[in-house]
């Protein structure tokens, strides 16, 4: 914990934030603040920055703004509303509410004195906001929201909103501090130097990159880039879960398997087999429309899980939990080797990842159902010779 002695000596080079937000905030874990004369030496990978200035006044030499047709006035409680819609018509990235504007009266650092509206003296139109605390320990003022409504921008009504509250907070503060992001697009900092803010600290707020990992099953060893196939949707796609236990599935291609095994010859796209779903929570759910299915298509069966964090366009499908599709080349980051596809989805369905419904198990009316789906499948097949062979080799009502 930073003393107060050692803040006021420098504030903006000691904290990236005020003395009194310091003492009662933790930094989160995926969290580094670094000053950017150690920024160098923080080993910053892996990391999103974001850069702030911070800068100080020392509440001298205030040059007082007057604008002809704006003036500035303090903000009565009823006017909260409007100061929440100002900050809001003032951001792209931000939302407050009146709740939450409200709630700042109970911080010890409110002053009522450093809420302030910035009004067209005309039209009594709010036009711009802006709110100051107050540190009694530290003797520091704080600009907190400095807003004004962007179609009101560059008229000097920034200026006259900071001056006021400078003004203001003289006689109680032995300073006051402001910070903003360095890369923001209408460049705060700029306003705050025209009105005599001073310093060269920057601060680097670090968060932690979330890797989203994405993971695709495949019978192919050796694939460094995953590249769209034309699948039963009939458009190239790359198919990807955020779980790897929804993967599994894919290990073995129940129609193909078959096929092979039963040495049918066919040179085109092999149809899918794909009898699982999913529960209310997400969970996959295989099942089986004829008895050892299970079995039959995983058992003994080796495959590849490939994962990358590298997609970050991918377009999540709705129908599908967890599901990401991507239209264009992805690369692999790893490489799982899975020896037995049936040994890993058991291992998945003891772990409460994944659940079977097993023919024996099926009710008379879902057997109607499958019978019903599967005759209403092969009638549809007509181009695909592969897929009609696999139905009637696992269907003997089909041979009838």
């Amino acid at each position: 914990m930073v003393s107060l002695e050692a803040y006021l000596e420098n504030p903006c080079g000691t904290l990236s934030i005020p003395y009194w937000k310091n003492k009662i905030t933790q930094i989160p874990e995926n969290m580094k603040i670094v000053h950017h004369r150690d920024y160098l030496h923080c080993e910053p990978k892996g990391y999103d920055d974001e850069p702030y200035f911070r800068l100080l006044h020392t509440l001298k030499d205030i040059k007082k703004v007057s604008l002809a047709q704006v003036s500035v006035r303090t903000a009565s409680d009823e006017e909260f509303s409007v100061i929440a819609d100002i900050i809001n018509r003032s951001y792209s990235d931000i939302s407050v509410t009146y709740e939450q504007i409200s709630a700042l009266k109970k911080s010890k650092v409110y002053n009522s004195s450093l809420w302030v509206i910035a009004y067209e003296k005309e039209s009594g139109l709010a036009v711009g906001c802006g709110i100051a605390e107050l540190d009694h320990e530290a003797k520091e003022g704080v600009l907190e929201w400095i807003q004004v409504l962007p179609e009101y921008r560059g008229q000097g009504i920034g200026q006259l909103i900071v001056t006021e509250l400078l003004i203001r907070l003289q006689d109680i503060a032995d300073f006051v501090t402001v910070s903003g992001k360095v890369n923001n697009p209408s460049n705060p900092e700029i306003l705050y130097r025209k009105c005599g803010f001073e310093g060269e600290d920057i601060w680097h707020i670090m968060r932690r990159t979330e890797k989203r990992i994405l993971y695709h099953a495949s019978s192919v060893a050796g694939i460094t880039h995953l590249q769209p196939r034309v699948s039963n949707h009939g458009i190239p796609q790359v198919y990807f879960s955020t779980k790897r236990e929804n993967t599994l599935v894919y290990l073995s291609n129940a129609v193909e398997k078959y096929c092979r095994e039963t040495r049918f010859e066919y040179d085109g796209v092999w149809s899918k087999w794909g009898s699982y779903g999913f529960n209310e929570d997400g969970i996959l759910r295989l099942e089986e429309y004829y008895p050892n299915a299970m079995e039959d298509t995983y058992k003994g069966v080796s495959g590849y899980i490939y994962s990358t964090s590298l997609l970050t366009d991918g377009k999540e499908l709705k129908d599908v939990p967890f599901a990401v599709t991507a239209d264009r080349s992805v690369e692999v980051e790893e490489c799982e080797f899975v020896p037995d596809a049936y040994e890993a989805i058991m291992e998945a369905v003891s772990a409460r990842k994944m659940t079977i419904l097993r023919y024996g198990d099926v009710s008379e009316k879902m057997k109607a159902f499958i019978r019903n789906s599967v005759q209403d499948e092969y009638e549809a097949a007509t181009e695909h010779p592969e897929y009609r062979h696999f139905l009637k080799g696992k269907f003997e009502f089909l041979n009838g």
